[in-house]
């Protein structure tokens, strides 16, 4: 009699605890839930100016084709620091930048750690990229300058702050206007882009 009335009221108390652990775990999981980020979807645009305003690049070549890696932010409290956006690292993003002359086309989604930022960039693969002159049957290997190890460096206008649950569009605009952005030293094809960024809070 003594030993079960002593476990019973060890049960009892082991009861106790375990309910106590349960409330506190269940007040604590929505806390431990919630995460301090918003995101950013990104879109492309190419201008290529008109025949009397700039290069009419669209008549000079059939294609100019980059092929995305990755899309990173790089936080404006620590430069050396690289915030992966939105990964291509399972499957290519190809694209022809003179399929967007005006307009634009979604190139992908990313979630973003609560912060401020003062830059993106464009990470390519090393192959895939290219250019297709009119006359040419045939479709020349592209040399981007930094493309395949930094990125191409998009410096914002002013520094572009994520708050918990905000939602960012960024439009990557690819400026061919002047004519001078792709040369061919030696007969081999080089781009220098001029990349204007428009960036605003996503329509809800």
């Amino acid at each position: 009699m003594y030993i079960k009335k002593h476990f019973r009221i060890l049960t009892c108390f082991l009861l106790i605890i375990l309910s106590a652990a349960l409330i506190i775990s269940c007040s604590q999981a929505p806390k431990d839930a919630v995460t301090d980020e918003g995101s950013l979807t990104v879109f492309t645009e190419t201008e290529t100016g008109t025949e009397t305003e700039g290069p009419a690049l669209i008549n000079e070549y059939d294609e100019i084709i980059i092929n995305i890696k990755e899309i990173i932010a790089v936080p404006e409290s620590d430069e050396e620091e690289l915030i992966n956006i939105i990964s291509f690292a399972d499957s290519e993003k190809i694209i022809n930048l003179l399929d967007y002359t005006n307009m634009t086309a979604q190139i992908g989604t990313g979630i973003v750690p609560a912060g401020t930022y003062s830059q993106i960039r464009i990470v390519l693969y090393g192959e895939g990229n290219s250019i297709k002159p009119a006359e040419s049957d045939e479709a020349e290997a592209l040399s981007i300058p930094s493309g395949e190890q930094t990125g191409i460096k998009l410096v914002l206008s002013e520094p572009l702050t994520i708050e918990e649950g905000s939602n960012w569009s960024m439009t990557i605009s690819w400026d061919f206007t002047d004519g001078s952005h792709i040369t061919q030293p030696g007969g081999s094809y080089k781009m220098t882009p001029v990349v204007n960024v428009i960036l605003k809070p996503a329509a809800e």
